[in-house]
């Protein structure tokens, strides 16, 4: 299951989508265009020491761990790569700022693991509620994921590595490319409920992982 503003806003990302002939919708994910972002603030040592190693493991594309990326670098990332995997606090909403996301062609599809990085918020009484994950579909990218509360890191990390194995095929068991049924597969892997109930998916459902 998957969330949009509304119906307008689904089949005008539906369009955007059809009419790229380069949308990740249509070619599909794979393993060397992912890149991923761990621990920029540097204040995560625990999540880096889980990730680290089993990110290098997936022969995944770039990555930066320890620091920010810049803002050319991320631009780039966002309009050209696949997938962009964060780990860290938030949403990187400041790298790029949501007001410089909402004006970018945005290709790769963002999976934002941080507390509130799918949340939404009310910015007056007769306004809908905006966040990171809708100027991501603003920017037509195909979907987003992220967390609508606080999260615990020593649960998520180890979800994310057995997610991703899962989703790009490198454990042993059945593999599923599409990468909303995916995330449904591994839900209850979480070890509490309230992280589980917390992770949400902005957009398409239609994103795969070509093996």
């Amino acid at each position: 299951m998957t969330r949009v503003p509304s119906l307008s806003f689904l089949f005008a990302l539906m369009a955007a989508q059809e009419t790229n002939e380069k949308s990740v919708s249509k070619t599909g994910v794979r393993d060397e265009n992912i890149f991923y972002v761990l621990n920029p603030d540097k204040n995560l040592r625990k999540t880096q020491q889980r990730l680290e190693v089993p990110f290098q493991n997936m022969n995944l594309g770039d990555g930066i761990i320890g620091k920010q990326p810049s803002l050319p670098q991320m631009e780039k990332v966002l309009s050209e790569m696949d997938a962009m995997v964060y780990c860290g606090h938030g949403s990187m909403k400041s790298m790029p700022p949501m007001s410089k996301i909402e004006k970018m062609n945005i290709r790769a599809v963002p999976l934002l693991f941080g507390c509130n990085s799918g949340k939404l918020s009310k910015e007056g009484r007769n306004l809908d509620p905006l966040g990171t994950a809708t100027s991501y579909l603003i920017a037509t990218t195909p979907c987003v994921l992220g967390f609508l509360w606080s999260i615990t890191d020593k649960d998520v990390d180890p979800w994310t590595v057995g997610f991703l194995n899962h989703w790009l095929g490198k454990d042993s068991g059945p593999q599923e490319e599409n990468f909303v049924q995916a995330v449904a597969n591994r839900r209850k892997e979480f070890n509490r409920v309230i992280n589980s109930a917390a992770m949400v998916i902005y957009g398409l459902p239609n994103v795969k992982h070509y093996f």
